[in-house]
Order: structure tokens, then C-alpha cells, then sequence
């Protein structure tokens, strides 16, 4: 009797573990089914002929496996097998994704080209790809230039991914820490190999901080003492996996930098002061590292600063604010202090010919992230002008006297056009908002003090 309770124990408890294995197999054939799209999606495909809406569709029922699969991990009980499950799925899903065409996504190509540069020495924030593109190789070139010109003239691959390279006109806007990585791939290359043979190499090393990140996930899930399954929230999003193992995006390596920091800050607080100052550090470097990638987990500083006072002392905040700072100025320091080449007369460029505008301010000054929401705030501050030609937008319900009266005198002020003065405007606000919205969760932290909240304030702050 009691035998045969237990068979049905054990046959109810792998129930959940067979749906989900069920699911994986069902998420496998959709993203091999990306295979029958590939070509539609290669370079300089049309894009009017580009299959988006079977493209999208796919993903939408990926997204629908994913939302089923995530209660069903958790209800299901922690055996090897369980492991074994995510782990060889999350695996599987990476490597169907990785051989594919980079879905409506370009910028694999500056890091390629970037790479290239920075594994030969080469300051990647000084020559934009326009000035190599059109430097003639007959005449005589400044030094790194030269090294520029004669990657693009003897590798034809170089030559090509030269071509493909987005924003020409501007210097690199990615940070240093990614371009070691960049140089890292480019290394890890045969001279001769293939456009394709690079690409996937590339893709293969960011695929490689993605999944670090969910190894960091899971000790983060440990350490909080929650079910396992939560892994699968990050290492089956759909997002996720077309960001990382399709188009090769290089967040992947700020994600997982400032996971990694995040789990120390966490140890931190969890021990309460035992070897904070060493702790500190550590998180500090790490922290500084994502920062050195992708700039923008700089806004986590508050929460974690408020973290680490809530729970230990101002004190130790105090030196991981100060000690992020430094390292983190320390890996950025070569974007910040380089003056890239003027595009004009590429051939007789010399070190001290500068005056071009950085990828950074181009990035600062006219990159719109979060685009629709951006542009909700940045068109109700533009004023409609009785010459333009542009036909005014439904979202603009601000009068356009408020607008012509704050941004006319603006626009004086700086000495700069009304769309440019506009855009700034916007930038100034937005952030503002996502200042205020960090430190209420900064403030919040302080007051909850908790692990768990100290968690939901960083996805909060990033989200």
C-alpha cells in the first residue's frame, strides 16, 4: 500500500518535469524554424521582401511557450534532472540561434571592425570607418592609419564588414572593456577567415557572458533561497536569446558584469560587514567593468550605494561609490580623452589634426533610446513652425505657444536649431525622471532593507 503511494508520488512529481521538457522541445522548433526565414535576412536583402510578420509571429509563440514554462519550473521538484533540463535546453536554444542571420540588427559589424583595430594597437576612437573607407592607400599615412588601410586592402573580409559598418562618419561609441572584447575575438580568428566565420565567432563569445550570467543567476537564486526554476525567467526569454545568440548584441557582457556585481554587493549585505571592505572592492570592480561596457548601469549606483548603508554602514557605501568611480573612470578614460581625426582629407590626417565629433556626444546628443516614449516627450516640446513641412503628430497635445515659448529662448541661449534644442530638452528631462525614479528606489531600499527588495530595486532601476 504505502509502495504504491509512493510510485504515485513520484509519477505526479515528474509530471510538471515532462511538460516542461515538452515545452523545450516545442520552443527548440520554433527557433529552428528562424532556418526557413535565414536568407530573407541576410545583408542588403530587401527590405520590403524581408518576412517580418512570419518573423514575429514565431517569436510570439516562442514568447507563449516561455510564459508556460516559467510556473511549470516551479512546480517542479529539484532533482539533477531538472538541472539537466535547463541547462541543455538553454544550451540548445543558443547554439539553433547562433549560425543565423543577425534579424534586422547591423551593429556586429562596427564590433568586428573595432575589434580588428583594437587587436592591432589601433585607438578605435580615432579614425571613423569613413576616413579608412576613403584614405588613399598610395599615399602617406599617419602610422595607425596605415595599419587601417592595409587591414582593409589585404583582407578582403575586413573590406567587406569596412563596408558594413553603421554610422561610418562617426568614431566607435562603444566602451572599452567591450572593445577588449572585441580585440579578444579578432585574436581568437584565422587572417583568412570568412565574414561568416567571424560573425559567429563573435557571437559565440557574447553568447558565452550570456550564459555566465545565468550561472550568476542561479548562485543569486541560492543565496536568496529561491526555487531554481526562476532561472528560466532570463536563460528561455525569448528577447534574450534574438538579442544575444541572433544579433550578437554586446549587452550581454554589461549584463553580465553587473550580475556579477549585484551577487557581490548581495554577499555583502547577506554577511552583514564581514570583509565588507574586500567585498566592496570586488563590487566595485566588477560594477566599474559593466560600466566600462555599456555605460548605462551606471544609474544602479544609488541602489547599491543605499544597499550596502541600509545593511552594513554609510561608510562602506561611501568607499563603493568612491572606488566605482575610480575604476570605472580608469576603464573609460581612453573614450573620454581621445580626439578623433577630422573626416576631412583622411590622406594627409596627422595626430594633431582633431576636431571631429565623438561617438560619444553623437550618442549623447542624438540617440534616442526607449524611441517611442522619447518621442512622446521630445515632439511635445518641439514647436510647429508655420514653414515646416512636417505635418504635425496626434501625440503633440502641449499648445504650440508653450512650446515656441520655451524652446525660441532656449535655442538662443545655446545657439543651436529648434529640433536640436528640442531633442536636448527632452534628453534633460527624461533624465531627470529616471533620477528621481533611481533615488525613490535608492530611498526605498534604505527603508525596506531587505535582500529581496534590494534586488526588485536594481531590475526596477534598469527596467
Amino acid at each position: 500500500m504505502d509502495t504504491s503511494l509512493n510510485r504515485t508520488d513520484e509519477n505526479g512529481n515528474r509530471i510538471p518535469l515532462l511538460k516542461l521538457q515538452l515545452l523545450a522541445v516545442v520552443q527548440l522548433a520554433l527557433y529552428t524554424c528562424l532556418y526557413s526565414l535565414d536568407d530573407a535576412f541576410s545583408y542588403g536583402s530587401d527590405p520590403a521582401d524581408r518576412p517580418i510578420l512570419r518573423m514575429l509571429a514565431i517569436f510570439a509563440a516562442s514568447f507563449g511557450v516561455y510564459f508556460a514554462a516559467i510556473p511549470m519550473a516551479l512546480n517542479c521538484p529539484r532533482s539533477k534532472t531538472f538541472f539537466c533540463t535547463i541547462a541543455i535546453s538553454s544550451l540548445l536554444f543558443r547554439g539553433v540561434l547562433l549560425p543565423t542571420n543577425p534579424i534586422q540588427e547591423v551593429d556586429i559589424y562596427r564590433y568586428l571592425w573595432d575589434g580588428a583595430a583594437t587587436a592591432r594597437g589601433v585607438n578605435p576612437y580615432r579614425y571613423s570607418p569613413a576616413i579608412v573607407s576613403q584614405a588613399d592607400g598610395n599615399q602617406i599615412l599617419p602610422t595607425e592609419l596605415r595599419q587601417l588601410v592595409d587591414l582593409r586592402d589585404q583582407s578582403p573580409a575586413m573590406s567587406v564588414i569596412l563596408s558594413r559598418t553603421h554610422f561610418a562618419e562617426l568614431p566607435t561609441v562603444y566602451p572599452p572593456v567591450s572593445q577588449k572584447v572585441f580585440a579578444l575575438a579578432d585574436h581568437c580568428n584565422p587572417s583568412n577567415a570568412s565574414v561568416v566565420t567571424r560573425m559567429l565567432l563573435m557571437k559565440s563569445i557574447l553568447v558565452l557572458f550570456d550564459l555566465g550570467t545565468c550561472v550568476v543567476m542561479g548562485s543569486l537564486l541560492a543565496v536568496l533561497g529561491m526555487h531554481p526554476g526562476w532561472i528560466i525567467a532570463y536563460a528561455w526569454c525569448p528577447l534574450v536569446l534574438k538579442e544575444f545568440a541572433n544579433s550578437g548584441h554586446l549587452d550581454s557582457i554589461a549584463v553580465f558584469w553587473t550580475t556579477v556585481s549585484v551577487w557581490w554587493i548581495l554577499r555583502m549585505m547577506q554577511q552583514r560587514g564581514e570583509h565588507s571592505y574586500l567585498a566592496a572592492t570586488c563590487g566595485a570592480f566588477f560594477f566599474a567593468l559593466a560600466i566600462g561596457a555599456k555605460l548605462y548601469p551606471i544609474i544602479l549606483l544609488p541602489a547599491m550605494a543605499a544597499g550596502i548603508a541600509a545593511r552594513i554602514h554609510w561608510q562602506q557605501a561611501l568607499y563603493f561609490c568612491v572606488m566605482s568611480v575610480i575604476f570605472a573612470g580608469l576603464f573609460i578614460a581612453p573614450m573620454l580623452i581621445t580626439h578623433p581625426v577630422k573626416v576631412a582629407e583622411p590622406s594627409i590626417a596627422t595626430s594633431q589634426d582633431s576636431g571631429q565629433e565623438t561617438g560619444l556626444r553623437a550618442f549623447l546628443t542624438q540617440w534616442e533610446m526607449n524611441d517611442f516614449l522619447f518621442m512622446l516627450v521630445s515632439e511635445n516640446l518641439r514647436p510647429q513652425n508655420k514653414n515646416d513641412s512636417r505635418p504635425p503628430v496626434w501625440f503633440a497635445v502641449v499648445p504650440n505657444s508653450w512650446r515656441s515659448g520655451l524652446i525660441f529662448p532656449l535655442a538662443r541661449i545655446l545657439g543651436s536649431d529648434n529640433k536640436t534644442t528640442s531633442f536636448l530638452a527632452a534628453r534633460a528631462l527624461t533624465t531627470g525622471v529616471f533620477g528621481v525614479i533611481s533615488l525613490v528606489l535608492a530611498w526605498r531600499v534604505c527603508q525596506r532593507r531587505t535582500l529581496e527588495y534590494f534586488l526588485e530595486a536594481t531590475f526596477l532601476t534598469l527596467a
